[in-house]
């Protein structure tokens, strides 16, 4: 029995120009003959043409729309395996249309069929109380920190502790900045900008905590 043009096409497809030519993963090819295997089953169930008697003038757009369309109603399908589906078709009608310059008005009704726009995540921000939980728990640090060192050394009581705590960081500031320079610059040369961003990140946010604690204490009467 002579081969069929899409037997032909195909296996010179997957072995000359995805192995060969592209030096495509495994892990593409084996997920490209996945999908022409379930074109291939479309053809024979759908359409009563099966696989040795389909030619490649019977992969019009129309079939490969319809295709598609029946693997959207399919449990756990989205954009993302649509696309990746029509990625591997609209591959091999690209390698088709190099070979075979007759096919081209069909290969290239084929390519017109658009990718399907994947729905993008919504960005998700704090809300207020997500937000001060946050900077409570910052505060906190900066509480054991700062203030129960002078608890168990000088014997002031929690507020009292607090207040000359929060003198002490005020006095240097200066000098508290400067050391916090230094921390963040020295993770620039071990880790990178990155990590040096996230320590930054975690600086501004205990400051933060800092300028907190000062403020709920000036609200407490002496």
């Amino acid at each position: 029995m002579k081969p069929t043009d899409l037997a032909v096409y195909l296996s010179r497809f997957f072995t000359d120009h995805l192995a060969g030519e592209r030096n495509a993963s495994p892990n593409t090819i084996k997920g490209y003959r996945d999908v022409f295997k379930l074109l291939l089953r479309h053809c024979r169930d759908r359409l009563g043409i099966p696989p040795d008697r389909l030619t490649l003038r019977g992969l019009t757009a129309e079939v490969i729309r319809n295709f598609l369309t029946e693997l959207a109603q399919r449990p756990r399908h989205c954009a993302r395996t649509r696309n990746h589906r029509l990625a591997a078709v609209h591959s091999f009608f690209r390698y088709v249309q190099s070979e075979d310059p007759e096919l081209l008005l069909q290969c290239q009704q084929v390519l017109a069929i658009p990718m399907q726009k994947a729905p993008s995540r919504p960005i998700e921000y704090l809300n207020a109380d997500q937000l001060g939980a946050i900077l409570l728990g910052f505060s906190w640090g900066v509480l054991t920190l700062f203030v129960l060192p002078a608890i168990a050394l000088a014997g002031d009581g929690p507020l009292e502790a607090a207040r000359r705590s929060l003198g002490i960081v005020t006095r240097r500031w200066e000098t508290q900045v400067a050391g916090m320079v230094y921390v963040w610059l020295r993770p620039v040369l071990f880790v990178g900008v990155p990590g040096a961003l996230m320590l930054l990140a975690g600086v501004v946010l205990a400051l933060a905590g800092v300028e907190l604690l000062g403020w709920s204490l000036a609200r407490i009467p002496s």
